[in-house]
Parts: structure tokens; C-alpha cells; sequence
């Protein structure tokens, strides 16, 4: 791989308008640099249109009716007349947030003299580009530079391809579907099928969760996920693990999908279930194809078809860099993706050397409670060669979350022996994307857990939970030993 930057670049050419082209476009231009941004869709990309932004919207919504619903505010003395939902309404709601954040993302591209072309970009040679608009009309374009940031998306496994779209969904079709379907299949266990699967049980929804593996979320602890896993079946949510899916058979007269299902444990084991709807999500792939990568000779890793890059973002073209999804060996999250941009455009300015700031990230779950880590679990602690310690608080410890009636929650903290350093930590908790960011900061500080122990904290507050297990790691919890 090459480590040096190719001087005199005046003019990029960034092809894909998602959380990392559209802010390497902005601070490109920040910077001084001519930048040209590609896009075949919607700026702002999956995270924006159909990903982050209106999952989250739809969790918010559904957790207002879940807790009308679930009549848990009676014990507070609020009492609530007639419910009901008008998915119209909600879905319309959600276009509305995307259409509001995307415009001002246009907005904010126009103002910085980005030249934002719409269309279907594919190299022709290492130093041209052809977009073809919705038209189909083309012209080619030319750069000093060029950024790959088309991000990734969804690996639909054999057995679904070529089904009815109607019935078979992807993340980019579920929030526009007319109506609520009684009965929802979801494909993958993982970060977004689960946040998805929540909120539409909460909507009223029956949902059935089916993966490979043998339970949820293996990447994080697994004494928190266990909590989860329990809430979200408490709430009604069946889970199928061990699930080989074998054939998938829609009947549109009686308007569902037929799975047949054979155990991984025990292959004479077999289930039929009937949903009316089915929601692809097991995974993401770098969605590099129709790009003609190879007539700009770009190398991709073999096994997950991403960007092979080095440390300056660059591919095996010095020319030609790749950041976000797209990318081999870097976790496929929005956030990871902003910040490659952020740092490929001061790399390119002179600021900034490779990707020495991306040395904690943390990943969060938006169920209810989120589910949130950053840092090092245990294990990898010990495999790195530290001699650590976990330790947990119960939320029981925390007026807020009395308060709150969240007191099923939890908090850990990974301890280096050796020096007290904050080595990882995860939270189950509400506000967890929040409030894991109290740990990142330590992480990335070199704070000791005295140092977090004896920072006052607001009371009362769930961001004791840091102080409080701070302070039982140190052998004298306040309010729990």
C-alpha cells in the first residue's frame, strides 16, 4: 500500500452522498478544495433516508404508544382516554424528519459551492468518471482525486432473492409500506433487526425474529444482552435461533409469505410459520458494484468486496481513496463514516495525519433500553495481555432510575490492574447513547477509574452510575458494596 499523498490536489470527486461523502464534501470545501459530489439517489444516503434517521423517528413514536398502551402510567396517576394509531399519519411524519434534514443538508452543499450532480457514477479510466443521469444521459468528469464513499447494502441471502418485492422488504422499503402488516418476519438478529422488531411489536404488531446464530448481539456483554433479550421477549417478540431458512413461498391470495424453517442444532427438527410481511436485515455488504472499479485498476478485498485501504484512506491507487461502509476491515457505522471524512479532508489539507483519531468508537443499540459499549470487553483486555477487571452496578443503586423505573438496568467498567486506566465499559440503559460518551472520553484521555470516581456528578442523575461503579471497583460503593 502507498503512504503518500499525492501533492498539488486541488479538486475531488466524491461518489456517493451519504454520512461520509456529504461531510468530506463539506469540509473539502471548508478547506478551499473544488469538490464535485456524486449521488445516484437522495444525499444524506441509507443512514438519512432509510436507515438511522426514520428507524429512530419510529422507535420514538412507538415508544409513546407503548407506554400509552402498556397503561404503565396509570401507577403515576395519568390515566388516558381511547387508543389508537394512524400508521398514514406516522409514516408521513417520518418522510417529513428525512425530507427536512436532507434539504438542509442541500442547502448547506449549495451555500459551500459544492457541485452536486445526481446521477449513476462508474470509472471509465484511473482519471475519469461517467455519470449517467435519471435520463440517461451521461457526461465525464475528471478530478485531481477521487473519494469512494457509496457506502453499503443489504446482503439478501439465496432463498429470498427473487421474491415479490411486496412482500419481501429491505430497510429501504419498510417505512413507506401502506399499511402495518399483522404479522412481521424479520430476517437477522442483529443491531437493526432488533431496534426494528421493538418498535413495530410496539406498534401492535406481531413479530417473529429468526437468525443463524444462537442468540442476540454476540459483540457485547453477555450478561446485559440477557437482560435485553428477556425485556424483548417479555413484550412479545418470538425469537427463532439456530434457523436455516430453507424455502420462502409467497401466497398472494391469502397474502403471506410460507417459511419453512429446519434447526442448525437438529436438522429433523423443522417449523412452518406464516407472516405477512418479510424484513430482510442479516447483514451489509460494500456496495461497490456497477462502480467499473477495475478499469481504474482499484484493488477489493476478496471476502468482503470492500475498499482495501491503508491509513491515509487511500486504495492501492494513491489517487483514489475509499472511507466509510465501503471500506474493508472498518465497522460498518454512520458515525465511523463521518469521521472518515473528516479526517481524509484534513489528511488532504495538511492537518491531520491518517486515522490517529479513530482509536475508540462506540456502538450503540437503540432498543429500549439502548444497549451501549465502547472500549475493550474483558476478554479482548486479557488477549491484549492486560491483567483487568469488570465491574457492574445495578441500576437498584440509582435514585434516577427509581425514579425513572428503569432500575433493571446496568453498567460495567473495564479496569486495568495495573494503572486504574478505563480500559471499556457498556451500559444498558435509556440515554445510553449519551451516556457511554462519559467513558469514551475517559478511554480516549487515559482517565483512571479514581479519576472518574472523583468527578462530581449532577444528582440525580443516571450518569451516577459512572461515580457509583467507579467507586464499588475501589472497594467502597456508596450505595451497594
Amino acid at each position: 500500500m502507498l503512504d503518500s499523498i499525492p501533492p498539488h490536489i486541488k479538486s475531488l470527486l466524491i461518489i456517493g452522498a451519504g454520512p461520509a461523502g456529504y461531510i468530506t464534501a463539506i469540509r473539502l470545501a471548508q478547506r478551499g478544495f473544488s469538490v464535485t459530489l456524486v449521488e445516484s439517489t437522495h444525499v444524506g444516503g441509507t443512514c438519512l433516508n432509510w436507515g438511522c434517521i426514520p428507524s429512530k423517528a419510529l422507535i420514538h413514536a412507538s415508544n409513546d404508544y407503548y407506554k400509552i398502551k402498556s397503561k404503565s402510567l396509570a401507577s403515576l396517576g395519568i390515566q388516558v382516554g381511547e387508543l389508537a394509531l394512524d400508521w398514514a399519519t406516522l409514516s408521513a411524519h417520518l418522510e417529513q424528519d428525512v425530507q427536512q434534514l436532507r434539504n438542509g443538508i442541500e442547502a448547506r452543499l449549495k451555500r459551500l459551492k459544492v457541485n452536486l450532480v445526481k446521477g449513476n457514477a462508474r470509472f471509465i479510466s484511473p482519471t475519469s468518471v461517467e455519470v449517467q443521469d435519471a435520463e440517461g444521459k451521461s457526461k465525464v468528469l475528471q478530478a485531481d482525486a477521487f473519494v469512494i464513499a457509496t457506502g453499503a447494502k443489504t446482503l439478501v441471502p439465496q432463498v429470498f432473492q427473487g421474491l415479490d418485492p411486496r412482500f419481501s422488504l429491505s430497510v429501504k422499503e419498510i417505512f413507506s409500506i401502506p399499511e402495518l402488516p399483522k404479522r412481521l418476519g424479520i430476517v437477522g438478529a442483529g443491531v437493526i433487526g432488533l431496534e426494528l422488531a421493538q418498535a413495530f411489536q410496539r406498534l401492535g404488531v406481531e413479530v417473529h425474529v429468526l437468525d443463524r446464530l444462537s442468540g442476540i448481539l454476540p459483540q457485547y456483554d453477555a450478561k446485559l444482552v440477557a437482560i435485553l433479550q428477556d425485556k424483548l421477549k417479555k413484550e412479545g417478540i418470538s425469537f427463532h435461533f439456530n434457523a436455516d431458512i430453507t424455502t420462502a413461498v409467497v401466497d398472494e391470495a391469502q397474502n403471506h409469505v410460507t417459511l419453512k424453517i429446519t434447526s442448525l442444532l437438529n436438522p429433523e427438527e423443522q417449523q412452518t410459520l406464516e407472516v405477512e410481511r418479510l424484513l430482510i436485515a442479516p447483514g451489509r455488504r460494500a456496495n461497490t458494484q456497477g462502480l467499473r472499479l477495475e478499469n481504474a485498476g482499484v484493488d477489493l478485498h476478496p471476502q468482503s468486496g470492500g475498499v482495501i485501504i491503508n491509513d491515509a484512506l487511500q486504495s492501492n491507487q494513491p489517487h483514489i481513496f475509499a472511507i466509510g461502509d465501503v471500506t474493508h476491515g472498518h465497522p460498518q457505522l454512520a458515525h465511523v463514516a463521518s469521521h472518515h471524512g473528516i479526517v481524509l479532508a484534513e489528511t488532504l489539507a495538511g492537518k491531520q495525519n491518517g486515522l490517529d483519531a479513530l482509536t475508540q468508537i462506540p456502538a450503540v443499540v437503540y432498543t429500549q433500553p439502548e444497549l451501549a459499549r465502547v472500549g475493550l470487553s474483558l476478554e479482548e483486555a486479557t488477549s491484549k495481555g492486560y491483567t483487568a477487571k469488570v465491574t457492574r452496578l445495578p441500576f437498584a443503586a440509582l435514585g434516577r432510575a427509581t425514579i425513572d423505573g428503569v432500575s433493571d438496568g446496568q453498567a460495567l467498567i473495564v479496569v486495568d490492574d495495573a494503572t486504574g486506566a478505563i480500559l471499556g465499559a457498556e451500559i444498558l440503559s435509556p440515554y445510553a447513547d449519551a451516556l457511554i460518551s462519559q467513558m469514551l472520553q475517559a478511554i480516549e484521555l487515559g482517565a483512571t477509574v479514581e479519576d472518574v470516581a472523583l468527578s462530581v456528578h449532577p444528582h440525580p442523575s443516571l450518569s451516577e452510575a459512572w461515580l457509583e461503579v467507579a467507586e464499588r471497583h475501589l472497594g467502597h460503593g456508596i450505595h451497594i458494596d
